[in-house]
């Protein structure tokens, strides 16, 4: 059977048989011990270009006694699929899925170098950097909503709220799970996670996409694959954006078709959105959020709206509670006019008296209020104390 090279292979393309060495395996870092992973592979060929491939935790001791390190094998029956994006060992567009439909014979061939350096040309430095992703433009979805007004027909009686109440719930352990009611609009789809997922009618496995087909990588999946929607995007509205997942009821009630046959009409490409699909971003919609007990953002429905009405106000928000109008509040106090009678003062010192009271004058600037008559009272009595003998003991 003719052989492919290592750098020929595309993601979601037939398998082909490969002549590799097993450089290195290992497995993921978890700081569960009881928690198994995943085992990972560098495979090079003759050429020195080299793939990742990996098997599931429960396939481990299967292949750990087939692909030992420093050897070298013919590879068939595997399954292409993109490569991961976080930290990947070598710079391929694809990796390798081992399976139980994986052959492996052994191959005694010493020319397959048993090293890997992944060398790049000085000229080549501008082409292999990655670019920063760019700027979201706020502005423009902003004013997507300067000019709706009230939402049409409330759905059900789900409390209304903004993205921003969404996310402040979604970080509160007490506040979290529950159902609300929400507008936004679709601002980003994340079209590298794939809009569908794809199971296997057998074994229930996951399944991949290859070529115009679907495959398992266990079993030749006779009873069909399983589709079902699984879009990963960013919701927006004025206050703020959030992670949303959209999954089978929310897309089959926004694109009039199910997953099974939005496929079948040539969408056999999960990394790629089809024109039903791409054609929600930046239209306003009214979500049915489902907050989870993760914290994670799911949509169990949607549904599309012309106009947009505010969230329901919190009751507990500062904001929310009516003010109370002070113009309109008048306080009237009735002036209370106490004569205070000071006692009789029984005083040892001896004292001349007048032989006459004489009333004490009023101040011309002094009013006739109740603390005037009171502060007058007590100067005329304390008046009549006025003169000391001196000669008294």
């Amino acid at each position: 059977m003719a052989t492919t090279r290592v750098s020929e292979i595309l993601p979601m393309k037939s398998p082909k048989q490969l002549e590799v060495r097993v450089l290195k395996r290992w497995r993921p870092f978890t700081p569960d011990p009881k928690r198994k992973t995943d085992m990972w592979y560098l495979l090079v060929d003759i050429h020195g270009d080299a793939i990742e491939a990996t098997c599931e935790a429960k396939d481990v001791e299967h292949f750990s006694n087939l692909l030992e390190p420093q050897k070298s094998f013919k590879l068939n029956g595997y399954v292409s699929r993109p490569a991961r994006n976080y930290m990947p060992m070598v710079p391929h567009k694809a990796s390798l899925l081992l399976g139980r439909r994986v052959t492996v014979e052994p191959l005694e061939n010493s020319d397959i170098p048993r090293y890997y350096y992944n060398f790049v040309r000085y000229d080549d430095l501008r082409a292999r950097k990655t670019h920063p992703k760019p700027l979201t433009g706020l502005q423009h979805y902003l004013n997507i909503f300067n000019t709706l007004g009230a939402a049409e027909e409330p759905n059900d009686n789900l409390q209304k709220v903004a993205i921003s109440d969404i996310i402040t719930r979604a970080t509160n352990d007490i506040q979290r799970r529950g159902k609300f009611m929400c507008n936004a609009t679709i601002s980003t789809i994340h079209e590298y996670r794939g809009w569908f997922s794809i199971k296997c009618g057998d074994c229930s496995k996951k399944g991949y996409s290859q070529d115009d087909t679907f495959v398992c990588s266990d079993c030749d999946m006779p009873s069909g694959p399983v589709l079902t929607y699984a879009l990963n995007t960013i919701i927006t509205d004025t206050t703020a954006s959030t992670e949303a997942g959209f999954f089978t009821d929310a897309l089959n009630s926004l694109t009039g078709f199910t997953c099974k046959d939005l496929v079948g009409k040539g969408n056999n490409n999960p990394n790629k959105l089809p024109p039903e699909i791409q054609n929600l971003i930046d239209t306003p919609l009214l979500l049915t959020i489902n907050i989870r007990p993760n914290g994670s953002v799911g949509v169990d429905n949607a549904r599309r709206i012309t106009t947009i009405s505010p969230p329901t106000p919190d009751p507990k928000s500062k904001n929310s509670k009516e003010k109370v109008d002070e113009q309109s509040i008048t306080i009237n106090v009735a002036p209370t006019q106490t004569s205070i009678e000071p006692k009789h003062i029984n005083n040892p010192i001896t004292t001349t008296q007048r032989s006459k009271e004489q009333p004490h004058e009023k101040s011309p600037h002094m009013p006739d209020t109740p603390v005037s008559i009171i502060s007058q009272q007590i100067f005329h009595r304390s008046s009549q104390f006025t003169h000391f003998d001196s000669s008294s003991p």
